[in-house]
């Protein structure tokens, strides 16, 4: 009886306050443990938070602002010819109705339908040429006009010109010449067509050249 009573006096005072003890350090060290695991979670979601605060506030349609910058700017395009006669002569060239059927908007292969040529400050003009089965009409508005330096207008490709560009005429004295340099502000939308607008401006002041050239 005195093992036996030894016995279960070591289990009853010796194991038992050890495993408590045990069970003590591990709730202890267990709420460390969380404690230290929630405060990061914590500072992950605030952060997260504010992360996610200004994506809610932002339309996420709306285009940021060097976008619309971009689309809106239009793209200059720009051609150059020397004239060998005087700006005088030149000019009054580009503004005679009489001829303007001879090289504004004219190609080789078209033929003239309509020239109507009104070149006052606020005067219009439509030239339509028949090119195969297509008839080209092109449009415009005279904005300044001063003799023998600037000629400038608005021009577009459609009866309802919801958005004219803009085309700058300059003649400038060299020597016995001069020099002619055009200016076309295209649309954005056209930025692609820049390359063929260039060609046929090119083409519009050679034929204004055969014309300078029959003047008396």
């Amino acid at each position: 009886m005195a093992v036996r009573s030894a016995r279960r006096s070591h289990l009853g005072h010796g194991r038992e306050p050890r495993f408590h003890r045990r069970r003590r350090r591990r709730r202890q060290g267990a709420g460390l443990h969380r404690r230290l695991r929630a405060r990061p979670c914590r500072r992950q979601d605030l952060a997260g938070t504010r992360d996610r605060a200004p994506l809610r506030r932002r339309p996420p349609s709306r285009p940021s602002r060097g976008r619309l910058e971009r689309v809106t700017d239009p793209v200059e395009v720009r051609v150059e010819k020397r004239f060998r006669h005087p700006p005088e002569r030149v000019f009054d060239a580009f503004l005679d109705p009489a001829t303007v059927g001879l090289w504004l908007f004219h190609t080789p292969e078209g033929v003239m339908e309509k020239t109507d040529y009104d070149p006052v400050v606020g005067g219009a003009f439509a030239i339509f040429e028949r090119r195969g089965d297509d008839l080209a009409r092109h449009f415009g508005r005279f904005v300044q006009i001063e003799r023998p330096a600037r000629i400038v207008f608005d021009f577009w490709v459609d009866e309802a010109p919801e958005e004219p560009t803009r085309v700058t005429v300059t003649f400038a004295p060299d020597g016995d010449g001069c020099v002619v340099v055009l200016s076309h502000d295209l649309a954005p939308a056209w930025a692609a067509y820049a390359e063929r607008s260039a060609a046929g401006w090119s083409m519009i002041l050679d034929n204004l050249s055969a014309v300078a050239e029959t003047r008396s």
